[in-house]
């Protein structure tokens, strides 16, 4: 229990931990203090049970000691000379992307009655390889009173992409622990980009099916999907013993490592053994392998018997959705990609459905929009941005660079940061303005209506800690409006997007 000072009337609480209640004859808790018994006490039944106890006689012990230093991380004890940091206790201070900033609080005790002094300069001095990679928010007091605590957060920031590990040294008047050591470690990992993005809504983009009585087709379906989709032709009653392969063009990721593959789909097949499953070359298409396991990525694969394509393959099967049709029914799955595919300037994907001859048969499969992010080896950099801001800018759509005349279709929107156009198909595209009546701080302006699901696409998008939009309603706000007012925003969820997620 510790040192207690000599005092009446403290109490401790006892609990039945295996819930077969206090057993036993004669006391079960004995307490001594200066070779005294103070308390000496068992319980019949109950889960828990409480006693009154006081020191005499051996308390004044505690009046004084040695220092004694401890060192907690998120509340748990980092011992010294610790060369193994983890996340438990703080010392592994995790992953960051880019240059962004970790930090972890770790906590100085003196659990003695002396004053612990710490004697080192700095206080605390971190060294190692990657030591300056770290700092120290606010050295702590030389002094730390007994019984008192001193809090100290360190920090970590790297200007480029990787691992970086250091040693944390405290030097004290501890009489054994005169030198606490421990090793910390973070890391900064590249941000993903979208390197491929293709919706398929300007046509097959280089994708090509099998020819013969069963292939894929591009178009559209009484499956509600964005635009144009593959699907399995003719999306129902598919044949037995089938076979419809749609396979990529050749994919570039040189520059491009921490791959990832995504993709949207829709299964309607009879039963477990018919099934679609995603495959890879890295070779330009000499051989290919399957893309993960049951499990192994998001949303990814749901069968592991899909005898269409082989005896215990894994594979999408079934019918993924009970949406109503007049919604969408299409989900997002993902996975990492092979290091085989990396920085690979032969990279190509299929997507593989097969049915078994056992005469049950449905709809058939649909996937849209192929993506693949990954960490550039070198990250782009924007040359300009808005209000002289470049830094990390990865999108920059600016309304007063658009080629176009007034009333026009706008299918096309260069990015001026690196690249990232936004377009769309015409007969979902937004209107072009540049008048007297639309245009916003005399600038031109780009008129999407709701109604009409007038949109644009890209593989920038908006994920970004930070954006500036500037947008003008088409009703006049008012007091009671301006609380309903919401310039970005959406609930989302890959299985089912259509639903709303928070029901």
């Amino acid at each position: 229990m510790g040192c207690l000072t000599d005092a009446n009337n403290y109490r401790i609480r006892m609990y039945d931990r295996y819930g077969d209640q206090w057993n036993g004859t004669g006391a079960n808790v004995t307490i001594t203090s200066g070779g005294n018994v103070v308390l000496s006490t068992n319980h019949g039944g109950g889960a828990s049970s409480t006693a009154n106890f006081n020191v005499y006689g051996g308390g004044s012990a505690c009046v004084s000691g040695p220092q004694e230093i401890d060192i907690y991380g998120n509340g748990v004890l980092i011992a010294d000379n610790d060369t193994t940091p983890d996340t438990t206790d703080g010392t592994d201070l995790g992953i960051v992307e880019g240059s962004g900033t970790l930090s972890s609080v770790f906590v100085i005790t003196n659990s003695g009655s002396n004053n612990l002094n710490l004697t080192g300069t700095p206080r605390v001095d971190i060294t190692g390889l990657n030591a300056a990679d770290f700092s120290i928010t606010t050295q702590p007091n030389a002094t730390i009173a007994g019984g008192a605590t001193q809090d100290i957060m360190i920090n970590f920031n790297r200007a480029t992409a990787g691992i970086s590990t250091a040693t944390v040294t405290i030097l004290s008047n501890d009489s054994d622990e005169a030198s606490y050591n421990f090793n910390i470690t973070a890391q900064s990992v590249a941000p993903q980009y979208t390197m491929y993005y293709e919706n398929f809504d300007n046509g097959a983009a280089g994708w090509t099916s099998n020819t013969g009585s069963f292939n894929w087709t591009l178009g559209t379906t009484f499956e509600k999907g964005e635009g144009d989709y593959w699907y399995t032709d003719n999306f129902n009653n598919y044949p037995n013993n089938a076979e419809a392969v749609l396979t990529s063009p050749m994919i570039s990721t040189l520059g491009y490592t921490n791959l990832k593959f995504w993709i949207d789909f829709r299964t309607n097949t009879a039963d477990t053994e018919d099934g679609m499953r995603i495959e890879y070359s890295a070779n330009g298409g000499t051989t290919w392998n399957t893309l993960g396991a049951v499990g192994s990525g998001d949303n990814w694969y749901n069968g592991n018997d899909a005898d269409g394509i082989a005896n215990n393959a894994h594979a999408w099967v079934g019918d993924n959705s009970n949406l109503d049709s007049s919604l969408s029914r299409f989900e997002e799955a993902s996975h990492e990609l092979p290091a085989t595919l990396y920085n690979n300037p032969l990279v190509r994907f299929r997507v593989r459905f097969e049915s078994d001859n056992n005469g049950q048969r449905d709809d058939g499969v649909l996937i849209d929009n192929v993506i693949i992010t990954g960490s550039p080896l070198a990250l782009p950099m924007a040359t300009d941005g808005p209000a002289d801001v470049s830094d990390n800018l990865t999108l920059w759509l600016r309304s007063q660079d658009i080629p176009q005349t007034d009333g026009s279709l706008l299918t096309n929107w260069n990015d001026m940061a690196i690249g990232n156009d936004a377009s769309e198909i015409a007969s979902s595209a937004p209107t072009f303005a540049n008048n007297i009546d639309q245009n916003i701080n005399f600038n031109p302006t780009v008129n999407f209506d709701r109604s009409q699901q007038q949109h644009m696409r890209g593989k920038g998008g908006f994920n970004s800690n930070d954006y500036w939009i500037v947008v003008r309603s088409s009703i006049n706000m008012t007091n009671s409006l301006a609380g309903e007012t919401m310039l970005l925003g959406a609930k989302y969820a890959p299985i089912n997007p259509a639903k709303d997620p928070s029901d």
